[in-house]
């Protein structure tokens, strides 16, 4: 079994800062090593089988809590001890609020910054080109197929992300896609994106891997990505959209949905980058003090 994105494996959405969200929501558990705000936000509706009550620790917040509307389906929303709950109106149908510190953040974000350089620096094996404003991505191994442009500029075209009018990857159906985009700031155009010349599916999005090392902002308005979203370093803001998969950014706001097709495919594991797990504590309370709300 490949390590992938270790910690984050199983949430939909692990943010490393702040996380301001509203109108929308993650259909998987969500992470946040910074200050939260949501409105009207819901967690967790799409996690099957629901397991068992006031087990599953499927909203993790380590700062500050400013939380209106929406709802916690499947777990507990658990908040750092030393976090100041301004506001909590979410229900927890199948959990409560309570505190405790199940993730440990840093390490979490020094591995994944650490694998998203080590993936990004791997020998391509597949090849692209862009005929009529779409990107066609061919591999052809069946196991991983690997490829890497710039954001801006792909394979030296002087065409951008943004000036697609789509994306074909053209690969055997059951291998490991790998995308690298190079460049600090990315920006996604309004396209459709294809698994070997149909619409790419919820379940093709499990083995695709879109791996941005150096992007400081990352933004999407109406494209619906399928695959899983690493930008490590990047502040996301997306409007009307939505990401197919583990969802993981430095900052991260708008209304995009959040489909819950967590990563299953298989990469290289970046063991250079693992880091001594040290324990953590879990739940202790089952109520956090607040400044100003309803618990």
């Amino acid at each position: 079994m490949a390590i992938n994105f270790n910690t984050a494996n199983e949430y939909n959405v692990f943010v490393f800062g702040d996380m301001n969200l509203s109108n929308t929501d993650a259909e998987g558990r969500v992470a946040v090593g910074g200050n939260v705000t949501l409105s009207n936000y819901g967690v967790g509706a799409g996690i099957s089988p629901l397991p068992p009550a006031g087990t599953d620790p499927s909203f993790v917040v380590y700062g500050n809590v400013s939380v209106s509307g929406g709802s916690n389906a499947s777990g507990n929303t658990i908040v750092n001890p030393s976090s100041t709950v301004i506001n909590y109106t979410m229900g927890n149908p199948n959990g409560a609020l309570i505190t405790g510190t199940p993730i440990d953040f840093a390490e979490t974000a020094q591995y994944l910054k650490c694998a998203s350089a080590f993936w990004g620096n791997l020998q391509t094996n597949g090849t692209g080109n862009i005929l009529y404003n779409q990107l066609n991505l061919t591999g052809t191994d069946p196991t991983l197929n690997i490829f890497r442009f710039d954001g801006t500029n792909i394979y030296g075209t002087g065409i951008g992300l943004n000036q697609l009018n789509g994306i074909n990857i053209i690969a055997p159906i059951d291998s490991t896609i790998l995308i690298t985009v190079n460049g600090t700031a990315i920006q996604y155009g309004s396209y459709q994106i294809f698994r070997n010349g149909t619409a790419a599916s919820r379940e093709n999005a499990r083995k695709i891997l879109w791996n941005f090392p150096e992007a400081l902002t990352w933004s999407n308005s109406t494209t619906a990505i399928y695959g899983s979203v690493l930008a490590p370093f990047a502040n996301a803001v997306t409007t009307y959209s939505q990401i197919n998969g583990n969802i993981i950014f430095q900052s991260f706001t708008g209304n995009s949905e959040s489909h819950n097709e967590l990563f299953i495919g298989e990469l290289p594991d970046p063991t250079e980058c693992l880091i001594t797990t040290s324990s953590t504590t879990t739940t202790s309370t089952s109520t956090t003090t607040s400044t100003s709300t309803t618990t």
